[in-house]
């Protein structure tokens, strides 16, 4: 038995995840487990403990260390798929269920299994790229496969992010989509229909599909503003030009001062993740009362 001092003492030696059985097998008790929050530990799933000062209060990291460790210890052939690809990627999850982890593997048999803790797909393709270590699917695959069963909005958010980075292109979503299962192969098509590689984060992507749902006049998309006389005022997320109109959302709102911009004729409406989230009637509200301000015959839709 080697005690619980040692438990505390050997944790430094340890790596962000270690197991019941690995301890087990170094000579620890069950009751000894069971005390390892004393040693910086905490659990990620029954058996399995995440070093807490890695883990805090992020969901996301501790799906990443719980897909990593389930991965390690899967048969040969298993990569990651879906939301748990797209968290090793580093690829936004937004709107996306993190309660399980995505396995795939290219095995006999229909359909998937689940478990309390993960779920096994059955692969498309054997096609794996290696993450820090860790076996996932392709980019182009886990698109898809988020693109056929996931929210649609939450989808495209991914699909923005994974071509702004150039991780893949449409055509080759489109060709893991021929390649995957005919269910929710409308969905997708759709969701490829709404994508944008210029988006730059979660709030751009969620910004640009709730205006086109709402009616708005579609924007232009990164456009470089001009002053009265010609000086450059820099490159905006949402503008309509003919109306003198500018949205700013996510980082590009700190980047602008308003006067300045009011200065060279333009009205300028800003909102956060939070306001385009919960109370995005109000943006789209405050959008469409400055674009019939400066264009009073445009005619609002809703």
């Amino acid at each position: 038995m080697v005690g619980m001092n040692n438990l505390v003492a050997d944790s430094g030696r340890w790596g962000s995840v270690v197991t019941r059985r690995e301890l087990l097998a170094q000579g620890y008790t069950d009751r000894d487990v069971l005390r390892l929050r004393r040693a910086g530990y905490e659990a990620l799933a029954p058996g399995i403990y995440g070093r807490s000062a890695e883990i805090g209060d992020d969901p996301i990291v501790r799906h990443r260390m719980l897909a990593a460790e389930l991965a390690r210890r899967a048969p040969i052939g298993t990569a990651l798929a879906r939301v748990s690809a797209a968290v090793a990627y580093g690829l936004p999850v937004w709107g996306m269920d993190l309660s399980r982890v995505h396995l795939a593997r290219d095995a006999p048999g229909r359909g998937s299994r689940s478990s309390a803790i993960a779920r096994l797909h059955r692969s498309t393709t054997r096609a794996v790229v290696l993450r820090d270590g860790t076996p996932v699917q392709p980019v182009a695959t886990v698109v898809a496969d988020l693109a056929r069963n996931e929210s649609p909005r939450a989808a495209v958010v991914c699909a923005d992010a994974a071509l702004h980075r150039g991780l893949c292109d449409v055509a080759a979503v489109r060709a893991a989509l021929a390649a995957s299962p005919r269910y929710g192969r409308p969905q997708a098509l759709r969701v490829l229909a709404r994508t944008d590689a210029t988006s730059r984060g979660v709030t751009d992507s969620l910004s640009r599909l709730v205006f086109a749902d709402a009616g708005l006049p579609e924007s232009a998309r990164y456009a470089d503003l001009t002053g009265r006389s010609g000086e450059p005022l820099g490159r905006v997320p949402f503008s309509w030009p003919d109306a003198a109109v500018v949205g700013l959302c996510g980082d590009a709102v700190a980047d602008f001062d308003a006067a300045r911009l009011l200065d060279a004729g333009y009205l300028t409406v800003r909102w956060t993740h939070t306001d385009i989230v919960e109370r995005s009637t109000w943006v789209v509200d405050q959008l469409w009362r400055a674009l019939l301000h400066q264009r009073p015959q445009l005619q609002a839709v809703g």
